[in-house]
């Protein structure tokens, strides 16, 4: 796995993690930063601010996993699957 991939995957489980203590349009960046241990800057070399970063956590952890095998025999059950995980992480 890539430096780069590593870094956006921490930062990412810094915004979940900051998510459970308050809602998400009163989440900084330097709250996400903090609880990562990254800076600003590293932040926005990656991401260009919270919104981009909340829609790379759900398409890399929800809509690629299920996007490689769907088909119309099982999009239903893809959809569920999602679904169930999106459900599962929230309340985790």
């Amino acid at each position: 796995m890539s430096d780069s991939l590593i870094t956006k995957r921490a930062i990412a489980e810094a915004l979940k993690q900051v998510c459970k203590e308050k809602p998400f349009d009163k989440i900084s960046i330097s709250d996400i930063t903090a609880v990562c241990g990254l800076n600003r800057q590293t932040f926005y070399y990656h991401y260009q601010d919270k919104y981009e970063l909340l829609s790379w956590i759900y398409y890399n952890e929800n809509f690629a996993a299920i996007a490689d095998d769907i088909s119309l025999d099982n999009w239903n059950e893809k959809i569920h699957e999602l679904l169930s995980n999106m459900k599962q992480e929230t309340f985790t």
